[in-house]
Order: C-alpha cells, then sequence, then structure tokens
C-alpha cells in the first residue's frame, strides 16, 4: 500500500474551500491535476474522473465513499478489478478560524499493480498531489477575494 498525506491551510473560509472542491463541472477551470470531475455529491455515485499524471492522464470511476457537508468528502475508485488497483482518496476540511480552512488530502492506493505503477510514475503521482493542492489553495483563496 502507498499512502499520500498532505495537510495545508487556505485563507479562506470552510464553506468556500467547500463549494470549490464539490463544483465539480469548473474543475476544468482550475484543477491542473483533475482536468474533468463529472457525477453527483451523494454517497453511492458513480464519478467519471481524469486525472492528469505529468504528460499522460487517466480516466478512471469511482465510487462516492462519504459526504459530510462542509466538512468530508471521498471517493473510491479502482483500475480493472479491486485487487489489480484500489484507490481511496478523501479530502477532510476544518476551519482554523478568522477564515482559514485546513485542508488534508489522503490518498491511499493497493493491489497487484500498485509497486511497479508506483515505481514508473512516483515523480508524476507527487506533482498530481500537489497539483491538486495548490490548485485548490489558488482557486479558494482568489475567490475569498472577490
Amino acid at each position: 500500500m502507498t499512502t499520500y498525506d498532505t495537510t495545508f491551510d487556505i485563507d479562506a473560509a470552510v464553506a468556500q474551500v467547500w463549494e470549490v472542491l464539490t463544483d465539480f463541472p469548473r474543475y476544468p477551470e482550475w484543477n491542473s491535476a483533475v482536468s474533468s470531475l463529472a457525477g453527483d455529491l451523494s454517497v453511492g455515485s458513480v464519478l467519471a474522473i481524469r486525472l492528469e499524471m505529468g504528460s499522460s492522464a487517466m480516466d478512471v470511476k469511482a465510487t462516492v465513499t462519504e459526504v459530510e457537508s462542509e466538512s468530508r468528502f471521498a471517493w473510491r475508485g479502482k483500475l480493472g478489478a479491486e485487487f489489480l488497483f484500489t484507490g481511496i482518496r478523501a479530502f477532510t476540511l476544518e476551519s482554523q478560524g478568522e477564515g482559514t480552512t485546513r485542508v488534508r488530502h489522503l490518498e491511499t492506493v493497493q493491489g497487484l499493480i500498485v509497486p511497479p505503477f508506483v515505481m514508473l510514475k512516483r515523480k508524476a503521482l507527487a506533482e498530481h498531489h500537489n497539483g491538486f493542492n495548490r490548485s485548490l489553495k489558488e482557486r479558494a483563496e482568489e475567490l475569498a477575494q472577490l
């Protein structure tokens, strides 16, 4: 199993960050790591996601597993059968007061093809996660200034 776990602060209220994170149709406008995300924000719904990985992209389907309004959102996706590649991604938002939100972005991936995939894509995977975080921060802070 491989885990990507980052925590960062955004100078915007939780409601603003949540709005950006869950406004799927607008992802192409701001998100460098997930160029497309379509589906409903409800537990059990299936999302169609296009993940940007360096010079390549992957189209995946993921099932929403958790939605706690303005607090937590998670999905579980797979490539092929679950025993081959399964990823669980979660975003947790916590107010830090004075219009600041702490975001935890956690993803775990596991399965038979994960070790060679991670070995081949290590740099692209790290940049994917960092790019998502950077894009979310920039967009939420930009909108908070309006």
